[in-house]
């Protein structure tokens, strides 16, 4: 996968996970790909159990746009206990401009009238 650092963003506290910031980030990835690099990390967790005591984190939501979300579900969950929430990738596109357009980034969005005026 490619982590897109100029597009990361801080949110300010509190939310609906915390009081805390969350950090932003954007990752994007080869589908056709995916499937060996789960099941790479799969068969290196087998080995560790077996020298050592499993070790769980809780279950943590990822939203995630594309027919990678439902392909790719169970195997998410089973490598990185991770549950993909899928999300229609248009509806994403709307809601982030309309995220950015209620957080009011500046610089971030414009609008154009029906006079073609900014």
């Amino acid at each position: 996968g490619r982590l897109h650092p100029h597009l990361a963003m801080t949110l300010p506290g509190p939310s609906a996970i915390g009081d805390e910031p969350m950090k932003l980030q954007f990752v994007s990835g080869a589908t056709e790909r995916m499937e060996s690099a789960l099941l790479r990390i799969l068969d290196e967790q087998r080995e560790r159990k077996k020298n050592a005591p499993e070790e769980r984190h809780s279950l943590r939501k990822v939203v995630t746009a594309g027919g990678g979300a439902h392909k790719f579900k169970e195997l998410f969950r089973t490598a990185l206990n991770v549950e993909l929430v899928p999300f229609k990738e248009l509806q994403s596109v709307v809601d982030g401009l309309l995220f950015l357009s209620q957080q009011s980034f500046q610089g971030e969005l414009f609008t154009v009238d029906q006079c073609n005026k900014q």
